[in-house]
């Protein structure tokens, strides 16, 4: 009987996790889904590990382009994580905001949903040819550097 009643115990407890834990998607904010998704390789100051990790900072120059914006949401780290559209582009969006340098158009749930269903990438020649034209033309002028209102 005390088997049957732990077996029972063990049982409700994981289903109750997985319910709260599904129930919770929408709630969880995205400083926090940084910290558990994103901070472990990137750091708390998005930086990276040069030559291992890339920064996350100025990610914002990517957005110049659609491709570029494919691209952001196409790197593996992001197309496969673990969490629901809408936690992708509300993430993606405090990432942008928090170690950007730009205004930015924000990320949608329907839009990241698109992108998530396209291949991913992780070549890093794709990452280099889609930075030099924007940071030749880059439209960010002082006004819209970090800190100024958006």
């Amino acid at each position: 009987m005390t088997r049957a009643v732990t077996f029972a115990a063990a049982a409700s407890t994981c289903w109750i996790a997985a319910a709260l834990a599904y129930a919770g998607d929408a709630m969880v904010p995205p400083a926090q889904d940084y910290m558990l998704n994103c901070r472990g390789c990137h750091g708390a100051d998005a930086r990276g590990a040069p030559g291992h990790v890339p920064s996350l900072v100025g990610l914002d120059r990517f957005l110049a382009t659609p491709q570029g914006r494919a691209y952001v949401v196409q790197v593996p780290g992001v197309a496969h994580v673990g969490i629901s559209d809408a936690r992708v582009a509300a993430l993606l969006n405090w990432t942008l905001e928090s170690f950007g340098n730009c205004r930015f158009e924000a990320y949608t749930e329907e839009e990241v949903a698109g992108l998530r269903r396209g291949p991913s990438v992780s070549d890093d020649s794709v990452a280099a040819r889609l930075v030099r034209p924007v940071v030749a033309n880059s439209s960010c002028s002082t006004a819209e550097a970090v800190g100024a209102p958006h």
